[in-house]
């Protein structure tokens, strides 16, 4: 997978990505760190609009045109990547692969059959009783038609009503339906050229998203319970159904602001399946157990249910990771230091080197300790006897990372430094010795604090 800049943000100079196994976007903020991994994730998964316009559906990634006559909606559309003006800052970029070029390259051919029932839309009293109105695609390249089966005797003005009213519906639903057949052969594109089977973005912030998602499933697992055996019961029943759509439509106005975080909550709300091997790999990150209660994730500590409003920020970080990460993805993750000890950050930077060897990851990071972790394992390639001396300092014993972390010592591990308007490749060996203007900073410091303790009386350490 590559990203190709002309230029993106912060990012001024002609720059070139080429994601590995592992992909470490590190440098000072505002330098277009993130920039580049949510561009690399809309190339991958475009986002859905609709916006209906007399005769046009833009529904973002696409474009669709149609004309009415008589019964029939011929229709042609081709891709756009217009929807990418809203998610990113202003820019030319390219990417392998991307999903418009994938639209674009490949033709679409399907029939299907469906009926819009119970239709809500206003139309003439002549129109009165048209309540399904059965309907046939046929898709063809990259044109088709939508044919109308009517039974009912109808005049001139109310087809001409009707035809105006339904394309207004029907179209931009065939529309959402080319662009999900389209994903579904992208994905499989994904799976056979670059083994990734989805590809998901952990978003900063979403520890936030989280625990709403796990707040909104305990609710929601409350209120599809027990049959309401009494007046007060049902009573409570309403008004608890009331103010969790209240809950969730708030929610989702919060969240519509930053599409990212939006997609996130979508991405988890409601999952309560979690993966044993992706468990027992970031076990050393969590004090408690985490287990499935009730249909409902639950975090225990020392057998006692804890409530997620009272677990600690680094549980909720971890648990965020724990409800993305399957196998066979790629995970464009931002900062996974976020609220971490330094400790905990050695070995998240050890859990994201051992989950690279059945994911493909990407992350951003501003942490020394990741970095530099990252850096020494990818260039010296330990053994797991090696690596469990660490984890035994560190006070972890955990043979599945240890083993892990060899078996990733064959896949490629990558560094992109982020500065000054352009993105270089580093080699491991290079990032471990150190990168001007992330060493220079702690230099200055510990100079000035040198002379600190200089000018307080303090002795030369050389002396």
């Amino acid at each position: 997978m590559r990203l190709k800049i002309t230029s993106l943000g912060p990012i001024t100079e002609r720059s070139e990505i080429e994601l590995g196994d592992l992909t470490v976007f590190f440098g000072p903020p505002n330098s277009g760190k993130s920039t580049a991994l949510k561009a690399i994730y809309y190339s991958l998964h475009p986002l859905l609009s609709n916006e209906m316009k007399d005769t046009f559906v833009n529904l973002g990634s696409l474009k669709l045109e149609y004309v009415t006559k008589d019964n029939i909606y011929e229709f042609k559309f081709h891709p756009s990547t217009d929807y990418l003006k809203d998610l990113l800052p202003e820019g030319e970029f390219s990417a392998e692969p991307l999903f418009v070029k994938f639209v674009e390259e490949n033709s679409l051919f399907e029939n299907f059959k469906d009926t819009l029932v119970n239709t809500s839309i206003m139309l003439p009293s002549e129109c009165k009783g048209v309540r399904e109105v059965p309907y046939e695609a046929e898709i063809s390249g990259k044109t088709g038609k939508v044919i109308l089966h009517l039974t009912n005797e109808l005049t001139p003005k109310c087809k001409e009503a009707l035809y105006t009213e339904l394309g207004k519906i029907i179209m931009p639903t065939v529309g959402k339906r080319i662009i999900n057949k389209y994903m579904e052969k992208f994905l499989e594109y994904l799976r056979k050229e670059e083994k990734v089977s989805d590809v998901v973005l952990i978003p900063y912030s979403r520890s936030f998203v989280t625990f709403e998602a796990l707040t909104f499933a305990e609710l929601t697992a409350g209120k599809t319970s027990s049959t309401a055996s009494s007046l007060l019961d049902i009573i409570q029943s309403i008004a608890s159904a009331f103010i969790l759509g209240l809950k969730f439509y708030s929610l989702e106005n919060i969240l519509g602001d930053i599409k990212e975080l939006e997609i996130y909550f979508d991405k988890i709300k409601g999952r309560s399946e979690i993966s044993g091997r992706i468990y027992k790999l970031l076990k050393p990150l969590i004090p408690g157990d985490i287990k499935i209660l009730n249909d409902k994730l639950t975090y225990i500590e020392g057998d006692k249910p804890i409530s997620w409003k009272y677990t600690s920020a680094s549980i909720m970080e971890v648990v965020s990771l724990l409800l993305s990460v399957g196998e066979g993805q790629l995970i464009l993750y931002e900062e996974p230091e976020t609220q971490l000890h330094e400790r905990l950050q050695v070995l998240m930077a050890l859990i994201l080197y051992a989950m690279s060897s059945f994911n493909k990851f990407a992350i951003t990071t501003h942490s020394q300790t990741i970095l530099y972790t990252l850096s020494f394992i990818a260039y010296l390639k330990p053994t797991a006897e090696e690596v469990k001396k660490l984890l035994d300092k560190l006070g972890v014993k955990n043979d599945e990372l240890a083993k892990a972390i060899e078996e990733a010592n064959n896949k490629k591990v990558k560094f992109y430094y982020f500065h000054d308007g352009k993105v270089e490749e580093k080699s491991a060996e290079e990032v471990s010795k150190g990168i001007p203007g992330i060493t220079d900073v702690m230099d200055i410091e510990l100079s000035w604090l040198s002379e600190l303790y200089l000018s307080r009386g303090g002795k030369d350490a050389s002396s």
